[in-house]
């Protein structure tokens, strides 16, 4: 009989473990009896699956070495097996076994014992390193080596696998929801930076702005808002602004300075970049009492002295038009001034009359005075008998034309004008008779060369706008060809062309022309025995052609050399025809 602590302990050796409730009792029942341990597990005492008691060793590797500090006879059964263990330090052993993961291990092996002692051992050394009890395959392989304790680190997996055990035992559903998570996730920041982009980035913003501003003002504005107040421009604020003459500002001016402000979050996460418009002022003053002022066309203020002095505030940035208009002196007077209102900005609307004759190429131009018409030039003359006029006012010529473009003429401020003076206000690119003339000949000096050896000039583009496929061009050159070697009767010898003359210029649009003019043909013929005849067939041909300004100015000091070659013709304009002949062919 045992005691009750012993029997425990034989207990675990055996077994592997503690001992139920129910084992216990049945080990009391047996008065702690050792030989009852394998009847209450139901485990054989033969070769079957067993843990047998180690009888008076609790700790079988502690034992041997005991034993290996006692001398050894040389003929003794066990010492090859000891001097196995004496070659190991004790410390490398209990490394061993805080280290279950490493790759070898080295186990002590018993004194030869038993077979039942080499179960128990060999159990007990696996439970020991490997932590946990061997399954029935394993202890069969146990079995196949002779419980050899050296061979039990085969039994241990390495840590990766462990992990991948406890990885894989992660439930499916788990794994669908983590890799839901993961594409959420992913989505949502690469969404956040395609957004972000292309829509919230101070740069996207600009990018977008920019391709509204100047062609659609409502679009333009929500992304504008005051610089001074932060907030949105609305309708109201632009009671007097018109909004086909607002500036719009550049790309490099936008992504420089104070131009772009951050006036809060879109959508929680993304910042809300706006322009920052700058608001500006104009001071109007006028020395004549009850004038009414506009501001273009919208009623402000009617001037109450002579003195008078006001600021119109928090304008949108642009052209404006100020106009003073009332009776003085049983005189009507209209007086205007257009400003272009970037920064604060004085108005004067102050009242003088004036005396002043106007001459300019827009020949049937209007003049104007600030937004004001004063009248239509005829033949290029106008002549202003005592105008209420601005001094702070510009003059300046203006012609419409039915294809909606405009040219306007040089200005002249009113202030650097006297009474009774004659003023030039000439536009750049009109096309003179002279220089239209000049043209139309060097376009028949191409022509002179295509007669002459029957392929395209060099540099033809300089003076026919598309080169060889222009209209005008291939309408002179097929009628070379069908009178020379494309004729079906007689051929002219030679084709030449000369006494270009320019009878009229008409300005269709701000940089178009037709002009109309004559030239003589001349078709050559020399003596043919077939016809037996000679001489020539002239043709004086009326033609139109269309004129393009393509502005190459030449300016030196300040003067302005107007030269054909600032101009191309860009097509016919209508057929040709003949306005009389003469034929000396006999």
């Amino acid at each position: 009989m045992e005691s009750k602590e012993r029997w425990i302990e034989l207990f675990e050796q055996t077994v592997g473990r503690k001992p139920t409730a129910e084992e216990f009792m049945k080990g009391k029942q047996s008065d702690f009896s050792s030989n009852s341990i394998h009847s209450i597990t139901g485990l054989d005492t033969t070769d079957s699956f067993v843990s047998a008691p180690i009888e008076n060793n609790a700790n079988p590797t502690i034992e041997l070495f005991d034993i290996a500090e006692e001398p050894l006879e040389d003929d003794s059964d066990i010492a090859p097996e000891i001097f196995d263990i004496v070659e190991e330090s004790f410390e490398e052993q209990n490394n061993f076994s805080e280290n279950p993961g490493a790759s070898s291990v080295s186990v002590v092996a018993p004194p030869k014992a038993s077979k039942q002692n080499e179960q128990a051992q060999w159990i007990s050394a696996f439970e020991q390193y490997v932590g946990r009890k061997p399954t029935p395959d394993e202890f069969l392989v146990g079995k196949s080596q002779g419980y050899d304790l050296t061979t039990i680190h085969q039994f241990l997996k390495p840590t990766s696998e462990m992990s991948k055990t406890v990885k894989s035992s992660m439930p499916k559903w788990q794994k669908i929801l983590i890799a839901l998570l993961v594409v959420v996730i992913v989505g949502g920041i690469a969404g956040y930076h395609y957004a972000y982009n292309h829509y919230f980035s101070q740069e996207a913003v600009v990018e977008n702005y920019l391709k509204v501003a100047g062609k659609n003002f409502n679009k333009a504005m929500t992304y504008e808002v005051w610089s001074d107040t932060k907030k949105e421009i609305t309708k109201s604020d632009l009671k007097y602004t018109n909004t086909d003459m607002v500036k719009v500002t550049t790309r490099k001016a936008l992504l420089s300075g104070s131009a772009m402000t951050k006036v809060g979050q879109k959508y929680l996460i993304f910042p809300d970049w706006r322009v920052s418009i700058n608001p500006v002022s104009a001071k109007v003053k006028s020395n004549t009492k009850g004038l009414s002022i506009a501001i273009n066309g919208k009623t402000w203020q009617t001037t109450d002295s002579e003195n008078f002095s006001k600021t119109v505030s928090h304008l949108y940035p642009g052209t404006y038009d100020f106009t003073a208009t009332g009776t003085v002196n049983n005189q009507k007077v209209n007086v205007s001034s257009q400003k272009e209102l970037l920064k604060n900005t004085n108005v004067d609307l102050d009242v003088s009359y004036m005396s002043f004759t106007v001459k300019s190429n827009l020949s049937d131009g209007d003049l104007y005075m600030g937004s004001t018409k004063l009248g239509t030039l005829t033949s290029g003359e106008f002549s202003v008998d005592k105008a209420a006029v601005n001094a702070s006012a510009s003059l300046y010529v203006k012609k419409t034309f039915e294809d909606g473009s405009t040219t306007k003429s040089e200005t002249k401020l009113i202030s650097d004008m006297y009474d009774g003076d004659t003023v030039s206000l000439d536009a750049d690119g009109i096309l003179s008779r002279d220089v239209a003339n000049d043209l139309i000949e060097a376009a028949y000096s191409k022509l002179n060369s295509y007669a002459s050896y029957h392929t395209t000039p060099d540099n033809l583009d300089d003076v026919f706008k598309g080169s060889n496929t222009n209209g005008f061009y291939k309408d002179v050159v097929d009628m070379i060809e069908t009178n020379t070697t494309n004729a079906k009767n007689r051929s002219a010898d030679s084709i030449s062309f000369r006494e270009v003359d320019v009878t009229k210029v008409t300005q269709t649009g701000a940089k178009t022309y037709t002009v109309d003019f004559s030239v003589l043909y001349d078709f050559y013929y020399g003596y043919d025995s077939k016809f037996d005849s000679s001489g020539d067939i002239e043709q004086k041909m009326s033609w139109s052609a269309k004129v393009e300004y393509i502005g190459n100015d030449n300016k030196d000091d300040g003067y302005y050399y107007d030269d054909y070659q600032n101009y191309v013709i860009t097509d016919k304009n209508g057929k040709s025809s003949v306005l009389n002949t003469k034929n000396t062919v006999d």
